[in-house]
């Protein structure tokens, strides 16, 4: 079974949360961890009103026929603990689980196809795949995750979790075949789309090969989500700014990297590998254009490029003077007539030209030109009159 177009993003998901910044075991977040995905003991979650989930759900829809394989790989995570028996969570270590199977769509058409599965110590469960046709070649495929482990009802919630499924995330293929994306259905499959009901998790398009996996996760993604290619590295909170938690670990006192270190072997790897981050490394963390053209910098100032762009006459380094159309918001029309400096012509997405531009008059026209916010300002080419 081969899912490593999607090892990256299918990892992402499986450590998000694991240890979050401040990254000391003593921090009170990092001592009520575990939140995503994360399925209980059914006898537990009864217990308590199934305020914790003990099961997940996965609907989506396949395009093929009955001779089509289907690959599915349940990924989790078991904690483990050496404490002394307090439930300290700050002791938690998690070892990775893997339930795979494969199956043709024949197999699983209206009917159950069920794979139990054991881990230890004490850790229970059971995966059932089931499906239904629902149009022309056109199934519905369920797969639902169930925690059977054995737990008494008045166990406390740090226990429960070293009998639980954490981070619990499935990922499927398909040969001879094709997933619909769920976000954004063909018109011929939009009805059976909007019958299908995910529980505690949400699948995507994932991989290279288009429409050939899915990775439905605990949370919020697009279809084909990608990992930023300048990240070093695990942080943990793959939602998160990897400039932004770099800079802030670099900030810790000696006696807080000195915990982290000590906490766990990953806080330790991600200390060395943050404080090992030249700044070359940096500064491709604080961002990529895309599509446009970027601003390189030489010393304090942009170096403004010479380059003429085709769709205009107007280029970096030219001096404008302002005219907001007529609609225009109100900081816009409070600009008419100043004039300004162009910094930058882009192009966007839906193939409009926004020209940046720095007035003349601003205090903090520098700030402007080294690219800050607030000092930099975008108007239409029909906007500009050329000086």
């Amino acid at each position: 079974m081969s899912f490593a177009a999607a090892e990256e993003i299918a990892r992402a998901v499986l450590y998000e949360g694991y240890l979050l910044y401040p990254y000391r075991t003593s921090a009170l977040k990092n001592r009520l961890r575990w939140m995503f995905g994360r399925l209980l003991p059914r006898e537990y979650s009864l217990a308590h009103g199934e305020s914790e989930p003990w099961a997940m759900q996965t609907e989506c829809l396949v395009a093929g026929t009955p001779e089509t394989e289907l690959e599915v790989c349940v990924r989790f995570l078991q904690l483990t603990t050496t404490d002394d028996g307090n439930g300290d969570s700050s002791a938690y270590e998690a070892i990775e689980r893997n339930v795979t199977a494969t199956v043709w769509l024949d197999q699983i058409e209206g009917g159950r196809w069920q794979a139990p599965f054991a881990f230890q110590p004490q850790l229970a469960g059971l995966v059932t795949l089931t499906a239904v046709q629902t149009g022309h070649e056109l199934f519905k495929l369920r797969v639902t995750i169930e925690n059977l482990s054995s737990c008494a009802r008045e166990l406390h919630l740090d226990r429960a979790l070293l009998r639980s499924l954490v981070s619990t995330h499935t990922l499927l293929r398909v040969q001879a075949g094709e997933f619909v994306s769920l976000i954004d259905p063909p018109e011929w499959a939009r009805a059976s789309a909007a019958t299908c009901r995910n529980i505690g998790t949400w699948p995507v398009l994932v991989g290279s090969e288009p429409a050939q996996m899915m990775l439905s996760a605990p949370l919020i993604l697009y279809d084909y989500p990608q990992v930023a290619p300048e990240s070093p590295g695990d942080l943990f909170d793959g939602t998160e700014i990897d400039e932004l938690l770099s800079l802030r670990i670099q900030t810790l006192t000696d006696g807080e990297k000195q915990e982290m270190s000590g906490g766990s072997e990953q806080a330790r790897r991600l200390l060395e590998r943050t404080e090992a981050l030249t700044e070359e490394q940096l500064v491709q963390l604080h961002g990529r254009l895309q599509n446009g053209t970027a601003l390189t910098q030489s010393g304090r100032r942009p170096m403004l490029s010479t380059s003429r762009p085709p769709e205009s006459i107007i280029q970096p380094g030219d001096r404008v003077r302002l005219r907001p159309r007529h609609g225009a918001d109100a900081m816009d029309l409070l600009l008419n007539g100043q004039t300004a400096l162009v910094v930058s012509v882009r192009r966007d997405f839906e193939d409009r030209v926004h020209v940046a531009v720095v007035l003349d008059d601003d205090p903090g026209r520098d700030f402007g030109l080294e690219g800050q916010p607030g000092h930099r300002f975008f108007f239409r080419l029909e906007e500009l009159e050329r000086l």
